[in-house]
Parts: C-alpha cells; structure tokens; sequence
C-alpha cells in the first residue's frame, strides 16, 4: 500500500440474475469506503440508477501491483470473457502489463528501484501487520467467491509455463539452512498431527 491510497480488487453483484463483475481502483486517494461505482460504463450506470439492485464486495487489498495481479488471477481463473455471468469483456489486460516471468530486469533498473526505497518507512497501519496471518473467517470468504470455479486451458498452460521458468531457474541451486528447517517443522508438525489424529475426539491436544 501507498500512503495516498489503499488500492483494492472489488466485485459487483446484481441481485436480479447474480452476474458480477470484476475491477481494481487503484487511482490516487482511493481506499475501500470511496464510493467507487465501477470501471465498466455500462455497470456504473445501473449501480448510479439503482444501487439497491447491486451488492458491492471487497476481495483484498494491497499494493498497485498485487492488486492488478490479483485482478488478472481471477478473471483468468474464471475465464470471465466467455463467462455468460460476467460483465467483463477481457480476463484482463493486467497479465500484459505485469506478467514478467522469464523476464530478467536490468541492473540499472533494480538499482534504482532499491535506491527509491531508501529511507521510507512502512505506514503504520501497515507495519502493524507485519507477521499477522489472514483471519481464518477471511481466507474462507475469498475461497466461497470462487468455489466450484475451474480454470480454462490457456490458464493452466500459462501456469505450467510459469513454473517450469521457475524450475530451471532454481535448478541446482541449494535451499538456505532457514527455508530447510522451516521444511523440518512443517513436515515434522504435520506427522505429529497425523499420528496424533486418532486423539482428537478426546480434546487431549491442540493441532495446528
């Protein structure tokens, strides 16, 4: 998040027959509570003439990058262009924009993106977040907006492309001693809980 804004992905229901659509705002002084009425023209007018036809959610917040990814995420998961319940005409033209994977960026460029950073400090709000995990009622909000959904084929292609980028890339490369142990104690936690299972009923012990 930027200290002027706090952009967010929102989803717009009509009531009537539930067709939705998708946008993130994203513009200078925007926050969750601005009122925003949509990118779509066609949707912002019938929000305009009859907002009691139309329910408005937020799916998340974050960073101008994150956010327009995410937006991208979920049009492409849903396939929103050819969706009959959809309002979007494109699965976003974020993934042009932001998708960089395989791309290498210049050491002049990473330079000065790290050069831009010197110096500022993270907004409160958002510094009281640091290591904080979503609340649990939260991760199974955004799971119910999409269960059942699958993803097209040129989506899974373009996932499979993504991770084998991400394979040669980190092939040959040794995992650092933290990412090891934190691999130990999650396999560890895991066959602790497994065994322990048989247990639950009794209350004798916490599971994570």
């Amino acid at each position: 998040m930027m200290s002027d804004r706090t952009c967010y992905v929102y989803k717009f229901t009509y009531l009537p027959n539930l067709m939705w659509y998708v946008g993130v705002r994203s513009s200078k002084g925007c926050h969750p509570n601005d009122g925003y009425q949509s990118s779509s023209k066609i949707v912002k007018a019938s929000v305009k003439a009859n907002p009691e036809l139309w329910k408005k959610e937020i799916i998340d917040t974050g960073t101008i990058e994150d956010m327009r990814q995410l937006e991208a995420e979920i049009l492409q998961l849903v396939d929103a262009a050819n969706d009959k319940r959809s309002f979007n005409k494109h699965n976003s033209a974020a993934k042009f924009r932001f998708d960089k994977t395989g791309i290498k960026e210049k050491d002049s460029t990473r330079a000065k993106k790290s050069k831009s950073h010197i110096g500022k400090k993270r907004p409160e709000h958002a510094a009281a977040l640091r290591g904080k995990k979503q609340a649990p009622e939260r991760i199974a909000h955004r799971a119910a907006l999409w269960k059942g959904k699958h993803h097209s084929e040129n989506t899974k292609q373009v996932m499979s492309e993504k991770a084998t980028v991400r394979s040669a890339k980190l092939k040959g490369v040794a995992r650092s001693p933290i990412i090891v142990a934190k691999i130990k104690a999650g396999v560890q936690r895991f066959l602790k809980n497994k065994s322990l299972l048989k247990f639950a009923p009794t209350g004798l012990f916490d599971f994570d």
